[in-house]
């Protein structure tokens, strides 16, 4: 049997507008959970949303994005992507952080287009990424071009 190590917790002071607070009380009352556990459970998804890659290996299974061939259309997986995003401008732009950025380019960078250069070059391009200098320290904005995000 193997014994996981005691979760260790750190106490933070937040300031965080009434209204927000009054729906986060209203909801661990009626889910029957602490405050502290609301923010908690919010904090770990948008996290999660944010630096994970589960949402995007959704994305890639869908039929659209993943065509017969098993091959991937790329201006749908950018629209998913896009539709996904956690923190999406409005603008069509969006972030994906260094792991998102390394899953897309591992699924990619194999697969060849019609003009025989790699579906993760092509993507980078739609991207308006430089595919040889992504930074892994910071997320990276992505700018779709306009026929990539309908």
């Amino acid at each position: 049997m193997k014994f996981t190590e005691p979760v260790q917790f750190e106490r933070i002071a937040i300031t965080i507008p009434t209204d927000m607070l009054q729906q986060v009380d209203l909801a661990a009352h009626l889910y029957r959970e602490t405050r502290s556990g609301m923010i908690q459970r919010a904090c770990r998804s948008m996290v999660d949303d944010l630096v994970g890659v589960d949402w995007i290996k959704e994305i890639v299974q869908e039929k659209e994005v993943r065509v017969s061939s098993g091959s991937y259309a790329l201006d749908k997986l950018i629209s998913r992507i896009y539709d996904w995003a956690p923190l999406g401008s409005g603008d069509k732009t969006f972030y994906l952080s260094p792991p998102q950025v390394q899953f897309i380019k591992t699924e990619l960078d194999s697969e060849k287009t019609d003009s025989k250069k790699s579906k993760w070059q092509e993507f980078c391009e739609k991207l308006k990424l430089d595919p040889e200098n992504i930074p892994t320290d910071r997320p990276v904005l992505c700018v779709p071009s306009e026929e990539a995000v309908e």
